[in-house]
């Protein structure tokens, strides 16, 4: 045949089509290759979704349906090949530089007054078959675990990936010469209707509460992640992130003291004695990250405690800051895309030259320039990352600047 360079082309020699009604069947085909310069950079990512209960199982399996009949359970695009195996080889190929994955698995709340919200694992249903499997976590059997919630006729989410399946994904990635994060993630199955009137399938940083609230919460919180920690001594990881964006929780305030905070203090303590050689995080939601302030000038950096813990080995941000104010219009960019625009953006503009005083403000694009009367602007700037990372923290309790700083250095 001819070269035909720059043209990809299938040839097949003596196929059987027995299988297909001695037709030539329909052959669908996704070709993968490198074509840009983003692919080459990455070394790390993270996989997701955290919720399949055999989602990140190698091995391909099948759901029983009853006699003779079988579903794909992770064999969505392979009979003999799991969905997981071909997703992880992709990734490969197209990342050939990639070093480190972090990998989520979650737990569930049904509440997000921290007082009534219970963590647990779920599953999609009571009853289910999987050939060469049984889903277990935490000493839990499908029986005894609760089920998501249903939407539109079918789970709102997948089940809490099952603790076999999770350590066969460690041992593969391990396998390919990758490190690995265990990363837990709380989710919110919360349905539509729910008696308690709260939003249906929101955000875990929205749980919140009071001082009481937090103390009811920890324990079962503290369970879901003892038990990753486990885990993860049991796969071998490098690397371990004890929460993630618990923002309301986190900022909960009991005088100046905030316990949460203190709980995950005690939680990294908990973690790194099962997990003595893996490096610990907490995923900070970026607007958590820096600091708590409640006007009249309250500054606290209430999650200092954590990240000068000798347990933390890295201040982790879930970082969504916003890169621009660019409306129709707008005389200081070409466009939404412009990456000149955008890369000033990145350490400057909104959270870091000026802020919305309002919601009225952020609609009439009226811009307050950010300004400190104690010479310290870095501490209201949320982008201003190198200025927090750099300073002593004291806090302004009630805009009154303590004399001593925090614990971190």
């Amino acid at each position: 045949a001819p070269a035909y360079r720059g043209l990809c082309y299938l040839v097949f020699e003596r196929l059987p089509i027995g299988q297909f009604g001695n037709r030539i069947p329909n052959i669908s085909v996704e070709l993968c290759r490198v074509t840009g310069e983003l692919e080459p950079a990455i070394n790390a990512i993270t996989v997701i979704p955290g919720a399949s209960e055999f989602g990140y199982d190698p091995s391909p399996r099948v759901r029983v349906l009853g006699p003779g009949a079988t579903a794909p359970e992770n064999t969505h695009l392979s009979a003999r090949t799991s969905d997981w195996t071909l997703s992880i080889d992709e990734l490969c190929d197209l990342c050939p530089n990639l070093e480190h994955v972090a990998l989520v698995v979650a737990w569930f709340g049904d509440d997000l007054r921290a007082s009534h919200c219970t963590v647990a694992p779920r599953v999609e249903a009571a009853s289910r078959e999987v050939s060469g499997a049984s889903w277990s976590v935490a000493g839990m059997a499908r029986g005894t675990a609760p089920v998501v919630s249903y939407h539109e006729g079918g789970p709102a989410y997948g089940g809490t990936p099952s603790d076999g399946a999770v350590l066969a994904a460690i041992a593969d990635l391990k396998a390919r010469g990758l490190s690995v994060t265990l990363y837990p993630l709380l989710l919110m199955d919360i349905p539509h209707g729910n008696p308690m009137g709260q939003p249906a399938y929101p955000w875990r940083g929205r749980i919140t509460g009071d001082a009481a609230g937090v103390a009811s919460f920890v324990p079962g919180y503290r369970d879901f992640v003892v038990h990753y920690a486990t885990v993860a001594a049991a796969g071998g990881v490098e690397a371990f992130v004890i929460g993630s964006e618990m923002r309301g929780l986190s900022s909960v305030r009991d005088g100046d003291t905030f316990p949460f905070v203190d709980a995950l203090v005690d939680l990294a303590a908990d973690v790194k004695a099962v997990i003595p050689g893996a490096r610990l995080t907490y995923a900070a939601d970026w607007s958590e990250f820096s600091g708590v302030q409640s006007g009249g000038g309250d500054k606290m950096f209430h999650l200092d405690p954590l990240w000068a813990s000798p347990d933390i080995a890295a201040v982790g941000i879930d970082n969504y800051m916003p890169v621009g104010d660019w409306r129709d219009g707008s005389a200081d960019a070409d466009g939404p895309h412009d990456l000149g625009y955008i890369a000033a953006h990145i350490e400057g503009g909104e959270g870091f030259d000026w802020y919305f005083a309002s919601a009225a403000d952020r609609l009439d694009g009226i811009r307050t320039p950010i300004t400190d009367g104690l010479g310290e602007p870095w501490i209201w700037r949320f982008k201003d990352m190198a200025g927090w990372w750099s300073h002593a923290h004291h806090n302004r309790p009630g805009g009154v600047r303590d004399a001593t700083p925090t614990g971190w250095v």
